[in-house]
């Protein structure tokens, strides 16, 4: 255990120098929010803890160089502490803050944390903790080794009103190291000023709005409002994630953030007026209108939808493609196809894989099976002008060509009955890989993507702290991202 007033010793110290100015003071506490997250707490007590909490380890000031108060106190040695105490202190730099799920409580000594950001478990020592905290809860703290053992060296556990599901982890783990601070995390501390709501949109104005909102991101026709009311209502066949899930997997690329925002926005309120079993045949507007009559308070769940990892799949397959390796560039499109099926999710760069994934075919002398995933390609989008053109270019139709129609009767029915056998044996090579199941999943869930897309899509790409990036346009002299080996002025971006 850490001994009493060890945490106290480095917060006073801080708060004492940051006292000194009152600008200073004054600055650091508009920076974090300071009056007006004690103008909505019954708690100001926590508020000022967290405050404190920052002060040390998350804000840099100028006082201290444009270092934290802990790196200051740690490099500089301001109170000559003993060369093992001052270790101490250092090592807490060390510290991980942000959002845990605890695994396991042992009553009386600690709690085993896992973190939702690295998948990192540990034995925090904390009699309190231990005390208060139960198993399955999500909590804030912040947490770091001290002489070999991991110590809570924040203000507090706090319990998160909320449970963590899959997608919002997945997002939870690309955030940058510590970025959900004290400062984060008071907001939750807080009770904000009530506000009179005003009444959800009805069914039909929702809808409306709904489908107002699929046509400005030209989405008007991928599904019908039919097949959406099944993803939501359809509990035995579909999660609750599902149809939010569906939708942001298949808005596309070029759809501004605006516009995207409003679309998820208004689906909500939508699907907030569809009934649903588990709430024996009520609407969620009905049943949280009720549960207010009988002033219910509970969890809520939290989730989202992050197709980071697709698309860094993508990027690694039309990698091997510019390199010329076509087998690992087919292997990679179909891995993609393989998660998507797994995870179950519509995803809206599907007819490019497809398409890319017959290139690669053609490359690496799989023609038959090439010309099907084309077919496939133009079947989920026909207005793909790309998997057009890869097949005027790749699959040699005989009986358009003058050659072919100076081929005596005999002949042209041979070579015609051979195309066609080709064509059956590409469909039989098709149908036996993961391409055919996922277009049938497509298929069953209503989605057509009739879309006219840019042959060059605007994938994104993530910097090293996790943000997404546009990456930078082809020039016109440069390799097609094909694979053809063409410049890109001839070939995809003519």
């Amino acid at each position: 255990m850490l001994a009493k007033g060890f945490l106290g010793l480095l917060s006073e110290w801080v708060s004492e120098q940051t006292g000194k100015d009152r600008a200073v003071m004054d600055k650091a506490a508009e920076r974090f929010g300071l009056r007006k997250f004690l103008a909505h707490t019954k708690e100001p007590e926590k508020i000022l803890g967290l405050f404190s909490e920052w002060l040390v380890f998350d804000y840099k000031q100028s006082i201290f160089g444009n270092r934290t108060g802990l790196e200051s106190f740690t490099e500089h040695n301001h109170l000559h502490l003993p060369k093992e105490e001052l270790d101490a202190y250092t090592e807490m730099r060390s510290f991980e803050v942000g959002l845990f799920s605890v695994k396991e409580v042992e009553r009386g000594k600690g709690v085993v944390l896992a973190s939702l950001a690295s998948g990192a478990e540990y034995f925090v020592h904390d009699v309190n903790a231990s005390l208060s905290l139960r198993g399955n809860e999500t909590v804030w703290s912040r947490i770091a080794p001290v002489r070999e053992l991991y110590h809570g060296v924040g203000s507090l556990f706090f319990v998160m009103p909320m449970r963590v599901m899959a997608g919002m982890r997945e997002v939870i783990a690309g955030w940058k190291k510590n970025s959900y601070d004290a400062k984060v995390v008071a907001s939750f501390a807080t009770d904000s000023p009530k506000r009179e709501q005003a009444d959800p949109p009805s069914y039909e104005v929702s809808l409306q709005n709904f489908k107002d909102a699929l046509a400005k991101c030209g989405m008007a026709g991928f599904f019908s409002i039919e097949a959406f009311t099944k993803w939501v209502s359809d509990e035995t066949k579909y999660d609750m994630g599902f149809a939010p899930r569906a939708l942001d997997g298949l808005i596309p690329e070029d759809v501004e953030f605006k516009d995207t925002a409003e679309l998820i926005r208004v689906a909500a309120e939508f699907t907030n007026n569809i009934p649903r079993k588990r709430l024996k045949g009520k609407t969620p507007n009905e049943a949280i209108r009720e549960r207010e009559k009988r002033k219910e308070e509970g969890d809520w769940e939290t989730d989202v939808f992050s197709k980071e990892k697709y698309i860094k799949a993508l990027e690694k397959a039309s990698e091997y493609m510019a390199k010329g390796e076509f087998e690992k560039s087919y292997k990679a499109f179909e891995q993609v196809i393989q998660n998507l099926l797994k995870d179950r999710l519509p995803f809206f760069h599907v007819f490019r894989v497809y398409a890319n994934a017959a290139v690669c075919c053609f490359h690496k002398g799989d023609e038959m099976l090439g010309e099907a995933l084309l077919d496939a390609s133009l079947r989920i989008n026909p207005l793909y002008d790309f998997a057009t053109r890869q097949k005027e270019r790749y699959v040699h139709d005989p009986t358009q060509t003058e050659e072919f129609k100076s081929f005596p009767k005999k002949g042209q029915k041979m070579i015609q009955g051979l195309r066609d056998d080709m064509q059956k044996t590409g469909l039989r090579m098709y149908q036996h890989r993961v391409f055919s199941k996922y277009e049938k999943f497509l298929t069953e869930l209503g989605v057509s993507l009739a879309y006219k897309a840019k042959t060059v899509p605007a994938l994104y790409s993530f910097d090293k702290d996790g943000n997404p990036m546009k990456k930078p346009k082809i020039g016109r002299n440069d390799p097609c991202p094909c694979g053809s080996g063409k410049k890109f002025k001839k070939c995809c971006g003519r």
